[in-house]
């Protein structure tokens, strides 16, 4: 086995070159040590679906690397590997597509923002699957430039109420972020009901006792805001928790982003 590294485990690999000749992406096959220009080949051989489609191997390539190691498990088959992630990319396409399809016919397109100077935007969301009993919350982090800062996302057991979990889910981003900044920052949901009870002093729900800890939260940077954005100005959180809702556990990623934020500044 070789000495394990980016390119060797993307690139070098048996297991690699068999999932790109498995996808006919033989003009990967260049010869370098250096990922990057190996990425930048890719960029410029390959079609905007066929590099979705390489980002997601690559994903599953690193998470499988992953689970061998830590969970071990047995190494899986490489026409599995690349339906699932053909699975995943169709999926993906046919979600996004229906919401693309109600912005264009029900609202005027609201693109995200970059917030102004000195201020760190962080949209989040959150998605129920109440067959599975379970909710994801997350949140993406840009800084006055636009420029991918961090991500979380979470996957908890149980079900709340939309609204409910349109709270926790700001509630549970905010806690994160504390731990890891203090500057002004700019909170954006797609949860009108959230933001117009968060501005408003009624009810002792628990809902409410949510909006009280987002409140106590929300002071304790210099300066910050809570505010309402269309689902179309929300895609990087959105599309990152309907993820989270299918793994388990807690994940955060830092410099690079998820997935699912590569795929949608390829696919805009």
């Amino acid at each position: 086995m070789g000495t394990e590294s980016i390119i060797h485990l993307l690139a070098d690999c048996d297991y690699a070159k068999a999932c790109w000749n498995k996808l006919h992406f033989y003009s990967l096959n260049i010869d370098t040590d250096d990922f990057q220009s190996w990425l930048c080949n890719a960029l410029d051989v390959l079609s905007n679906d066929q590099f979705c489609t390489l980002s997601i191997v690559c994903w599953n390539i690193w998470n499988l690397r992953n689970n061998i190691i830590w969970k071990n498990w047995t190494i899986e088959f490489v026409d599995s590997l690349i339906f699932k992630s053909k699975s995943y990319y169709s999926a993906w396409l046919a979600m996004t597509s229906v919401e693309q399809h109600n912005r264009e016919t029900d609202v005027p397109n609201e693109q995200w923002k970059r917030p102004q100077q000195g201020f760190m935007k962080m949209n989040v969301d959150a998605a129920i699957n109440i067959g599975d009993g379970c909710m994801g919350v997350g949140c993406v982090l840009r800084d006055d430039q636009g420029v991918f800062v961090a991500a979380r996302s979470a996957n908890w057991r149980g079900v709340l109420t939309s609204r409910e979990a349109e709270a926790l889910a700001i509630r549970d981003s905010l806690i994160w972020l504390r731990s890891h900044t203090e500057s002004n920052i700019l909170v954006e949901t797609d949860s009108q009901q959230v933001v117009q009870c968060y501005n408003s002093n009624l009810g002792d729900s628990s809902f409410h006792l949510l909006l009280a800890d987002i409140k106590n939260l929300m002071s304790m940077f210099a300066h910050s805001s809570l505010v309402f954005v269309k689902r179309s100005a929300n895609q990087a959180a959105h599309l990152l928790v309907r993820q989270s809702v299918s793994v388990s556990g807690c994940s955060e990623w830092f410099m690079n982003p998820p997935l699912s934020f590569v795929i949608l500044s390829f696919r805009i």
